[in-house]
């Protein structure tokens, strides 16, 4: 895969008060009573929000002051922490390669490294740290997502990349796409509005590449369902180096994706 880097906005969120401090229902794989190691946790999706999640993290802090050094790994649902937790790498490499990208955050805490943090992972375990939301404890400010759209925070995606073979034939453009956000934060009755691509008879390299990445994201779920359009524009930029793509997200709901041959 073609190396990528992103440039994202970032976008202030509120912070909850104490008193709004919501608790998510969560199932847990592992002691959370050891002083150390690594325990995966569930949260139902409807409930995987960035306020509810910092909450959990606080209420397990307050709850456990013996911790030296623990994981939280969090995941949206309970069979993805599971086998997650089962499989090694060099056991069961597909189930757990599936798994792992269904990591939506991790919590890390190090008391002799004075390491007290969330992670958001947008693309699962592989996530580079340039693309991941961190989040220091305790949150004395509004904490910040990297990537974001309608004020909703997003825990999951493909990773934007310009389709290897639009690139090699040079293919450019753009394509507008309109869909839902539900309760959930699923993108829904996802479509092309239009594309204006260049050559014409390749539009379908880059639609179907843009709508596969729209429907895939997950966002931070709340509020009522809400349509949205976005913007993929695909550029040819000679003044990157070849084989290289870069990424650019700003608050009009534009995805601006360059690339050079």
């Amino acid at each position: 895969m073609r190396q990528l880097s992103i440039i994202v906005l970032l976008i202030i969120y509120a912070l909850p008060s104490p008193s709004q401090c919501v608790v998510p229902h969560y199932r847990k794989i592992g002691n959370l009573k050891l002083s150390w190691g690594t325990t995966r946790i569930s949260i139902p999706q409807r409930e995987f929000t960035l306020g509810n999640v910092i909450c959990l993290v606080q209420k397990l802090k307050d709850e456990h002051p013996g911790w030296n050094s623990v994981s939280l790994l969090m995941f949206s649902s309970y069979q993805d922490a599971k086998d997650f937790a089962e499989h090694g790498v060099e056991d069961v490499p597909v189930a757990k390669k599936l798994a792992a990208t269904k990591l939506r955050a991790m919590y890390y805490y190090n008391n002799k490294e004075n390491k007290d943090h969330l992670i958001v992972l947008p693309f699962g375990n592989d996530t580079p740290t340039a693309y991941a939301t961190i989040i220091n404890f305790p949150v004395k400010e509004a904490p910040r997502c990297v990537i974001e759209i309608k004020h909703r925070c997003l825990f999951a995606s493909q990773q934007f990349v310009y389709p290897e073979d639009a690139l090699i034939r040079r293919t450019s453009g753009a394509v507008e796409l309109v869909g839902d956000i539900d309760v959930e934060g699923r993108i829904t009755n996802a479509s092309v509005r239009k594309a204006e691509v260049t050559p014409k008879e390749e539009e379908s390299l880059l639609s179907q590449d843009a709508l596969k990445n729209f429907e895939s994201w997950q966002l931070d779920p709340g509020g009522g369902p809400t349509s949205v359009t976005i913007t993929y524009s695909y550029v040819i930029d000679g003044s990157l180096d070849h084989g290289q793509s870069n990424v650019k997200i700003d608050s009009n709901n534009h995805v601006v994706v360059r690339g050079n041959p």
